[in-house]
């Protein structure tokens, strides 16, 4: 708290008689000691001071009138309702908390009960003691952050590093509650020590502190349930708690999307106090920090000269004042309250003098208490220091019995009061005082003049008299820092107090009486378990016999699950024995699977509830089995599964082998088309994006037929394991084709309806060639996110950066490299290309906002370029000259392969983009997006899109062009692929409907086959189609 030291009114004492027989002494006393006082303003050089005291600092604070009488008067109300415990009594707290409710009391009160009573529940007032966060080197791997350095006003900086913050992998490594207590710990740590620290250091209050959030890489995938709730969590904290802690905030790398959606979202959940504070920067205009924080105190990556060396680096580094010893250590020990604080009231042109104290750690407050403190004060005529304790005794001495007697001068000087037992008055107690005493100066009566002139000469008689004694017993001297300094100014030398044998044992003694009666309040307790511990002990008991229920409920169910698969096992084997003597086609036994994706997405389960429809047609005896369709048609003759082929198909035949209309209940292959069409969820980032962008489509008409069906080959089965990315089936030829399943990579032959296995990622992986670069150890069971097969050559990308490349007719893996250690390290899109020297390169794009350009033929990085968002997708121009580049933002870019410097910027999508290709031409290019459109756009005006063609159900996630350009396919998330003709400007389209989730497209190189990837684990297959060439008659005879 802070605290001011003097009484300006003087009381009738009892001993006013032998004081005033003492006056005669005093004033031989005083002028003898004026004489002495006098002759030592000569005296230059060094100065002697007690060694025991440290030198005093000031510490300016600027104060409101206005705002210094509502906190008296909100002080006043926390006194009366003895709401106001000694650790908050401090002035701006107490502002703190009434500007946090626009400086009204009443708010501002039930506020204030709302923290005492959260302090008192959540142990704050000792949570530094009593907590430690073990798991603090994990945690802040996963949520970068911390504090660095000052602002060029001497507050705290704290920065946090949001796009490197993962939420998921940090709820592994703790739990919401124990972070959340760490937080309320450092807030703690901040306002005990780093905000103290600070004002010593800047020579003025400090209260609050100037933050950075670093957005680089941000995006949907650092969000989470449990984030939010932690978010969440920490926002009612920091604003319920901890109100105006806050200076400024910079949140900075901002990209479009950031600014364009995010920002403008976030504002509406904020008041205009709170958005004036926050100012948002991109990524070229970080050179506005520098306006508000020294490059010295900034980090290099915010563009700052700092680079602390250490593990961790800056954020970790916790640079500031407050690693400064000298300063911790009267910090510590409560020797804080030794600094000046100059007040200066904005109404008032003068400055008045008061002393700050700041409250010592318990460990030091009783010995701090018993210390000896200097005050002095500056006035406009000189300095001037006394010892309080001789001080006092002489301003005992000189008391008046005038009651309305009043002392007082311009500069404010107070005499401290310091009687054993009797506590000093605060700064709040001064205001009272000083409020109720306005008109005395002015009622001032010519009679008691005299006698306040007496009193001021017998005070200074104190002080004369005290002077050549202490001189005389100092031992230790101090060289002042700046001698023509010292000269420049007349200043009395400060002298401490006179430290007599019982004054040293006196405070000793109370210290030890204090410590015996707590022991003895100790001793009689009665030894028995709180009450508020005793029924968290029952609580917790409680919790432990309701999880023991039903975990044992849950090893009931679980052996009636057991029991269930075994009878439903005992009944297979039975419908197998029985299938040899029954037709091929069993129409009883048709189901398809629920979609259940390993990516948790909300939406991906409501997909599975539409599949699930199917199954209630099944017949009692298989409904709910886990049987996998793989053998609903299986042909033991040739031990075969059955396929279907264009000739099956013209007959009927369901192209996935549905039997619609064998199913036991009345449903048909339409009305279920419907019913998905009308529940299917599109996943968005942006909400209602796909609602929003259906005005701009054009109308094309349905109905073409560009392409045959050939065959679905249900003995090779792709799958996904991101749901949002979908590049994982490649066609070298019009009989080759290659694809993602599981762990495995295959390659696929139309003509002997055989698959391969190309690349097995499930176990360990390492390069069998050795080459420059080259991550000789490998990899171990690799999730592949995309896939990139060219000619002879295959590349795949994992989910922690990964890269392994293959050549298709070398044995083993020719490279492995991870792209980045970063822990958003996706790789998301991969295209293999050659340069016009026959190089071969390819290009991967990273989650970690990178786009990688790879040498195979030196099997080197060639170009890293960074963007401001995650990169989801690049294409090639034709001839080199352009890449696009498209991800977590509405707009897409044109930049050049060589450089990244961006030549062109698209808009026109609502939401984030994941697909791009080129026509064959070299200017126009298409790019898909999740708000259901897919967009095509000339390189010769990027001002507006030259079609804009829409799906069905949701985000378009993978564009193929066919290699003579006529042709444009487009795959959505499930269901359907849409094939138009380009010649006609996209007006025409053949649509492919089928039922399941889309790995991938492809064309062949040769224009004349389309295999389309359908992950479903009943129905899950590779689709052909053969381009129509008025012939298909022929089919009848293959």
């Amino acid at each position: 708290g802070i605290e001011e030291y003097g009484s300006l009114d003087f009381d009738i004492s009892e001993e006013d008689e032998r004081r005033r027989s003492k006056i005669g002494n005093l004033k031989k006393k005083a002028i003898h000691a004026s004489t002495k006082f006098t002759h030592s303003l000569k005296k230059r050089g060094k100065r002697k001071i007690d060694y025991r005291f440290p030198p005093v600092a000031s510490i300016e604070d600027v104060r409101d009138e206005k705002e210094e009488t509502l906190v008296l008067e909100f002080r006043r109300h926390l006194l009366h309702r003895d709401l106001l415990p000694p650790r908050h009594d401090d002035y701006h707290t107490l502002l703190r908390f009434l500007k946090a409710r626009d400086l009204n009391i009443e708010k501002t009160i039930q506020m204030w009960e709302e923290m005492l009573s959260w302090r008192k529940e959540y142990g704050t007032d000792t949570i530094l003691e009593d907590f430690e966060f073990e798991e603090l080197e994990e945690v802040l791997q996963y949520y970068p952050q911390g504090y660095h350095g000052v602002d060029k006003e001497g507050r705290p900086v704290y920065i946090e590093r949001l796009g490197k913050a993962h939420p998921s992998k940090l709820m592994r490594i703790t739990t919401i509650d124990r972070y959340l207590k760490y937080h309320v710990q450092e807030f703690e740590r901040a306002l005990l020590e780093k905000f103290p620290a600070c004002s010593i250091a800047a020579k003025r209050r400090i209260y609050s502190s100037t933050t950075i959030l670093d957005v680089q890489g941000l995006g949907m995938k650092n969000f989470t349930s449990a984030g939010a709730s932690l978010v969440a969590a920490m926002a009612k904290i920091d604003n319920s708690y901890y109100p105006e802690t806050l200076h400024r905030m910079y949140i900075v790398n901002a990209g479009t999307g950031f600014k364009k959606m995010l920002w403008p979202a976030a504002q509406k959940f904020l008041d205009a106090k709170t958005i004036a504070k926050i100012h948002v920067l991109e990524p070229k205009s970080l050179s506005k920090l520098h306006e508000v924080i020294d490059s010295s105190q900034l980090p290099d990556f915010l563009g700052g000269s700092c680079s602390c060396f250490g593990d961790g680096g800056c954020l970790r580094s916790n640079k500031g004042p407050w690693n400064d010893p000298e300063t911790m250590k009267l910090i510590y020990r409560g020797e804080s309250s030794l600094f000046r604080q100059i007040t200066r009231k904005l109404s008032d042109p003068q400055n008045s003098s008061s002393y700050i104290s700041i409250h010592p750690s318990k460990a030091m407050q009783a010995e701090s208490s018993a210390a000896v403190s200097i005050f002095c004060s500056d006035v406009p005529t000189g300095r001037m220091c006394s010892a309080s304790a001789h001080v006092n005794s002489a301003y005992e001495e000189a008391r008046t019995s005038d009651v309305n007697g009043y002392y007082s001068c311009d500069d404010n000087f107070a005499i401290p009061t310091n009687r054993r037992g009797q506590e000093t008055q605060s700064h709040y107690q001064m205001l009272e005082l000083d409020l109720s005493l306005k008109g005395t100066l002015d009622s001032i009566k010519p009679e008691s003049l005299a006698k306040r002139i007496l009193s001021l000469l017998l005070k200074l008689a104190a002080v004369f008299r005290y002077i050549p004694f202490e001189l005389s017993r100092r031992k230790h001297t101090i060289t002042p820092s700046s001698p023509t300094e010292d000269e420049s100014r007349s200043t009395l030398t400060a002298i401490p107090r006179e430290t007599t044998m019982k004054d040293r044992i006196g405070p000793c003694l109370e210290r030890i009486q204090k410590l015996e009666r707590k022991y003895e309040e100790i001793r009689n307790k009665p030894v028995e378990i709180p009450v508020e511990k005793e029924r968290m002990l029952m609580d917790s008991l409680d919790r432990i016999k309701s999880v023991e229920f039903d975990l044992e409920k849950t090893k009931r169910a679980l052996h009636a699950t057991v029991m269930k698969q075994m009878e439903i096992t005992e009944m297979l084997e039975s419908i197998r024995e029985s299938q040899l003597h029954v037709p091929l086609y069993n129409p009883t036994k048709i189901k398809m699977s629920n979609f259940q994706p390993e990516d948790p997405a909300p939406y991906m389960n409501h997909v599975g509830d539409q599949m699930q429809e199917v199954h209630d047609g099944l017949d009692d005896d298989f409904h709910g089995d886990a049987w996998d369709s793989d053998v609903d048609e299986f042909d033991y003759s040739n031990n075969k599964i059955g396929d279907t082929s264009a000739a099956q198909a013209r007959k009927g035949k369901d192209i996935q082998g549905i039997p619609w209309g064998r199913l036991s209940i009345t449903i048909s292959r339409d009305q279920y088309r419907q019913t998905r069409l009308e529940q299917y969820i599109n996943y968005e980032n942006v909400p209602n994006s796909g609602d929003s962008s259906a005005k701009d489509c054009m109308v094309t008409q349905k109905g073409s037929l560009f392409y045959d069906f050939w065959r679905n080959s249900r003995s090779i089965k792709s799958s996904i394991i991101h749901f949002q990315l979908r590049n994982l089936v490649w066609a070298t030829s019009k009989h080759d084709v290659y694809l993602m399943s599981n762990f495995l990579v295959n390659h696929y032959s139309t003509l002997k309806c055989r698959k391969h296995e190309v690349l097995n990622l499930q176990g360990h992986v390492s390069p069998s060639e050795k080459h420059p670069g080259s991550l000789l150890e490998g990899f171990t069971k690799i999730q592949v996110s995309s896939l990139a097969v060219k000619d002879k050559f295959l590349v795949a990308g994992g989910f922690q950066g990964e890269i392994i490349c293959k050549h298709l007719d070398r044995p083993g893996v020719s490279f492995c490299w991870r792209t980045t250690y970063d822990d958003n390290a996706i790789t998301n899109a991969i295209e293999i290309y050659n340069k016009p020297s026959g190089a071969l390169h390819f290009i991967a794009s990273n989650n970690d906002c990178g786009v990688r350009d790879f040498d195979m033929e030196r099997y080197q990085l060639v170009n890293h370029f960074h963007f401001p968002w995650p990169v989801n997708h690049t294409s090639l121009s034709p001839d080199g000259k352009l890449l696009t580049i498209v991800g977590d933002n509405p707009e897409g870019l044109l930049v050049d392969p060589n450089t990244g410097k961006t030549l062109g910027t698209v808009a026109g999508h609502l939401d984030f983009s994941f697909a791009s290709a080129w026509h064959p031409d070299g200017l126009t290019f298409s790019t898909g997006n999740q708000d259901k459109t897919c967009r095509v756009w000339d390189v010769r005006n990027l001002s507006k899109s030259v079609a804009v063609l829409r799906g069905n159900l949701g985000a378009i996630r993978s564009i193929r062009y066919t290699s003579d350009g006529k042709y444009m396919a487009m795959a959505e998330p499930a269901d359907f692929v849409h094939v138009y003709d380009v010649s006609k400007g996209y007006e025409t389209e053949q649509e492919i409907d089928f039922f399941g989730e889309i790995s991938g497209i492809s064309f062949s190189p040769d224009t004349e086959a389309l295999f389309i990837g359908v992950w479903d684990r009943t129905y899950g297959s590779l689709l052909e189609y053969g381009r129509h060439h008025n012939y298909s008659y022929l089919d009848s005879y293959l």
